[in-house]
C-alpha cells in the first residue's frame, strides 16, 4: 500500500512538474512571439515575422521550427497553441488601409502614426521644402498637398510619384527618412535601390506607406516596372522564400536622381500622369545661406565643413526627426490644405517641360523636326527613316530602332501628336528626273494623287554619298509648336 501511495504521489509530482515546465515554455514562447512579432498564416502555411531591418518576411514551417528549437511533436503543438491563444494564427494576409476581417493579418496600420499638434514649428522645415522644390511655389505646394492627402486618405493609390532631379544634397533622403518616417513611422517608410524595388524579389515594399528610390530610372525594364506600380490599385509582391501574390498598392512613391535630364524617362503622353516632375539647381546649403542672410554659394560648389551654413544645418538637422516639431509642422500642412476635396493631379509645370526637352532622343527630334514644320506636306517613309538615322548620328546615339520598328512607332506617335497626318501605302511619286515611282508616304490630306519627291528638303547627298541634314531656322513662323504647346 505504501509503495502504491509513493507511486501515486510521484506520478502527481511528475504531472505537476510537467505542467509547470509547460507553463514556463508557454511563457517563453509567448514572449518570443510578441517580441519577434510572429504570426502563422494558414492559407500560405508559413510563419511571418517583422523586423525593422527587412520588414515583413515569410518563413517555411521547418525553418521556423528549427529557429525556435521545436524538436518534438509536443513542442511544435505547444508553440502553435500559444500562437492561437495569442490571436496570432490567421487565415490570410493583406496590405490595406481599409477595414480587414479578424481572420486576416493586415501588414499595415496607421495606429501609431504621428498626431498633429498646435504650435510653432522650426524654420528648418521651410528651408528643406525650399530645397526640395527648387524655390518654386508650385512645387512646394504640390509636395504639401500630396503629404496632406496621403496622411488623410492613405488608401488612395492614385497619388502621383514625386520625382526630383538635378543638384545633389537637396535633402531628399533626410525629408523621407527623417520627416516622413517620423510621421508614418520608420516601420512604414523605406529607401531602396532600383534592384530591391523592381528586381525579382521585392518583398521590402510590403507594408509600406512611403517608398523612396534614390536612383534615376534609366532602364526601360525598370521604367515599365515603375509604371506598373505607380497609380495602379494592386502590386505583385515576390519575397524570396516568403510572401507572394497580389496586394493593395499602398506606398506613396518618391524617386530621386542627381542627373540633369530627369529622374525617370517620360513618355510625353497620358502615362506621365503618374509622375510629378521637379528639378532643382541648388543644394540645401544655398537655402540655409539665404535664410542666414550670408553670401550664397554657387551651384555645384561644395562648402567646407566649417562654413556657417554647414554648421547651422548640422546643429539643427536633428529637428527633422523631433516628434514634437514634426507634429507642429504637420498641423500647419493639414490646416493649410484641409479644404482639398480630390487627390492632387500630377505636377506638369515648367520643370516637366524642361525635362521633356532634355530627354529628347533621335526618335522624338526627327519626328518633331519633320512633322511640326508649318510647311509640311509629305515625306516618304524611307526618307523619314534616313532623317531619324541622321539625327542619331548627330547625337552619337548608339541604340537605334530597325526600320520596321521605327515606322510602327512613328505611326503611333503621329496618332497622338499629329492625327491629321495620314499614311498612304504605294502612292505615286514623281522623281526629280521626271520618272514616276511608287512609295509609302506620310502626308497631309489633299494635294492630289501625284506628289513630287521632296527628299532634298530634308537632307542633301554629296558626291561621295554622304547625307547631311538640311539646315532650318526654327522659329515661331516655321515651327510654331513650342515645348509648352507640345506638353499640353
Amino acid at each position: 500500500m505504501a509503495a502504491n501511495k509513493d507511486k501515486r504521489e510521484k506520478t502527481a509530482f511528475e504531472i505537476e512538474r510537467q505542467r509547470e515546465l509547460e507553463r514556463v515554455q508557454q511563457e517563453t514562447y509567448l514572449n518570443t512571439i510578441t517580441e519577434r512579432d510572429i504570426y502563422f498564416i494558414t492559407k500560405m502555411n508559413k510563419y511571418v515575422v517583422y523586423t525593422e531591418q527587412k520588414g515583413w518576411q515569410g518563413f517555411d514551417v521547418g525553418a521556423m521550427q528549427r529557429y525556435m528549437g521545436l524538436t518534438s511533436a509536443g513542442d511544435k503543438a505547444l508553440f502553435d497553441d500559444v500562437l492561437r491563444v495569442a490571436g496570432r494564427m490567421r487565415m490570410d494576409t493583406a496590405i490595406s488601409f481599409r477595414a480587414i476581417d479578424g481572420d486576416t493579418l493586415n501588414l499595415l496600420s496607421k495606429s501609431d502614426w504621428l498626431q498633429p499638434k498646435e504650435g510653432d514649428y522650426h524654420a528648418i522645415f521651410d528651408i528643406v521644402l525650399d530645397s526640395l522644390s527648387g524655390g518654386k511655389k508650385e512645387n512646394r505646394e504640390h509636395i504639401e498637398q500630396c503629404l496632406f492627402w496621403k496622411y488623410t486618405h492613405p488608401e488612395d493609390y492614385k497619388l502621383p510619384c514625386i520625382t526630383i532631379s538635378g543638384a545633389g544634397g537637396v535633402c531628399k533622403n533626410e525629408f523621407v527618412e527623417q520627416v516622413l518616417a517620423t510621421i508614418f513611422t520608420h516601420r512604414q517608410v523605406v529607401a531602396l535601390g532600383v534592384e530591391a524595388a523592381f528586381g525579382e524579389f521585392n518583398g521590402q515594399i510590403i507594408g509600406k506607406t512611403v517608398v523612396f528610390i534614390d536612383e534615376a530610372i534609366v532602364e526601360s525594364s525598370d521604367a515599365n516596372s515603375l509604371k506598373r506600380k505607380v497609380g495602379n490599385p494592386t502590386i505583385s509582391i515576390n519575397e524570396k522564400y516568403g510572401l507572394q501574390g497580389s496586394y493593395e498598392n499602398t506606398p506613396w512613391y518618391w524617386l530621386g536622381g542627381n542627373g540633369t535630364n530627369g529622374a525617370v524617362m517620360l513618355a510625353k503622353d497620358e502615362t506621365d500622369r503618374r509622375y510629378s516632375v521637379m528639378t532643382v539647381q541648388n543644394s540645401v546649403m544655398y537655402w540655409v545661406s539665404k535664410f542666414l542672410g550670408i553670401e550664397l554659394p554657387r551651384p555645384g560648389v561644395a562648402l567646407s565643413g566649417n562654413h556657417a551654413a554647414v554648421e547651422w544645418y548640422r546643429d539643427h538637422q536633428h529637428i527633422l526627426s523631433d516628434g514634437e516639431q514634426v507634429a507642429y509642422w504637420l498641423m500647419s500642412i493639414i490646416k493649410k490644405w484641409g479644404h482639398l476635396k480630390h487627390v492632387p493631379s500630377a505636377l506638369h509645370g515648367i520643370d516637366y517641360a524642361t525635362v521633356i526637352e532634355k530627354q529628347k532622343n533621335a526618335f522624338h527630334e526627327s519626328l518633331e523636326w519633320v512633322f511640326f514644320d508649318k510647311e509640311f506636306s509629305h515625306i516618304e517613309s524611307s526618307t523619314l527613316f534616313d532623317v531619324y538615322l541622321l539625327f542619331g548620328a548627330k547625337n552619337n546615339q548608339k541604340m537605334m530602332k530597325q526600320k520596321g520598328s521605327f515606322l510602327a512607332d512613328a505611326t503611333a506617335w503621329l496618332q497622338k501628336h499629329c492625327p491629321n497626318i495620314i499614311y498612304v501605302d504605294g502612292l505615286n511619286i514623281k522623281r526629280e528626273d521626271g520618272r514616276k515611282t511608287s512609295a509609302n508616304v506620310f502626308r497631309v490630306p489633299g494635294g492630289g494623287k501625284m506628289l513630287m519627291r521632296n527628299t532634298s528638303s530634308y537632307f542633301v547627298v554629296d558626291d561621295r554619298g554622304k547625307k547631311t541634314l538640311v539646315e532650318r531656322v526654327i522659329n515661331e513662323k516655321s515651327h510654331p509648336n513650342t515645348v509648352e504647346n507640345l506638353v499640353e
